[in-house]
């Protein structure tokens, strides 16, 4: 293989990144209860595609995102603040707007590369994401959180992932099942809950899928990390209640003993 070849090659491949870290943090903390896995995403991306450039936009002088600076920075230092004092503006509208600006930018720069992954849910985006397929010829793809991701913004993207995946989705079941008895046992000293209870109660506080919820704790059963019980309550029905195996979560690494 020539070298002109391999350097054709390696432009293919080439990509730019752009995050709404807005849309990353809030609604995962809101949908999920959890933060952004900044390195796995970075390193999923970096093994697919040979990034020219990785930029972070957000308000990040914002009391929530302040310590957020310190986890990006592990991946890229192209943070670009968003919030500037301006009036007049809500600070995420200020934030859309920078991002779009660059996006626009980028898309007529005659240097940059043919795959532009864009990391937000809004649909605020999907006409400068309709320009860039359909005028500028790009290959865009829209990374988001599920459940979370604008429907015109899909229909314009080359492709669309949503984060968490259904195996990941499936993995944060299992670890929000175990946080929910974990407060119910710092809370009452005990947790005498129903196969039903914990499905009804983590879909409902984390907007998840019942099913979802069902097929972890189905697979954490079949495991052993989760046992079946008879308990009588104190009106002397006998109940069928699902109980953690506390050892076990802690050698499959879905609980950590609190000093």
């Amino acid at each position: 293989m020539g070298i002109l070849e391999l350097l054709g090659r390696k432009r293919e491949n080439q990509a730019m990144a752009f995050v709404d870290y807005e849309h990353w943090f809030f609604s995962l903390r809101e949908k999920f209860g959890v933060k952004p896995d900044v390195l796995a995403w970075a390193k999923e991306v970096r093994d697919q595609y040979d990034i020219s450039q990785m930029l972070f936009f957000g308000n990040f002088l914002q009391d929530t995102l302040q310590d957020e600076v310190t986890r990006v920075r592990t991946v890229t230092n192209d943070i670009v603040e968003t919030q500037f004092g301006n009036p007049g503006y809500r600070i995420k509208d200020m934030s859309d707007f920078i991002l779009l600006d660059h996006l626009y930018r980028a898309s007529e720069d005659r240097h940059s590369p043919q795959t532009f992954l864009l990391f937000t849910g809004d649909g605020h985006f999907a006409p400068v994401v309709r320009h860039l397929v359909q005028e500028k010829k790009k290959t865009v793809i829209v990374y988001g959180i599920r459940g979370c991701v604008s429907h015109f913004l899909k229909e314009n993207a080359t492709e669309c992932r949503e984060i968490p995946d259904e195996e990941e989705q499936l993995q944060l079941c299992r670890q929000l099942i175990v946080a929910y008895y974990d407060r119910m046992f710092q809370r009452y000293g005990e947790a005498t809950l129903t196969f039903r209870k914990v499905v009804d109660t983590v879909s409902q506080d984390h907007n998840l899928p019942s099913q979802a919820v069902e097929i972890a704790l189905s697979q954490m059963m079949n495991e052993g990390l989760m046992v079946k019980r008879r308990h009588r309550t104190p009106r002397g029905n006998t109940i069928n209640i699902v109980a953690p195996e506390w050892d076990k979560l802690i050698e499959a690494g879905l609980y950590e003993v609190k000093d």
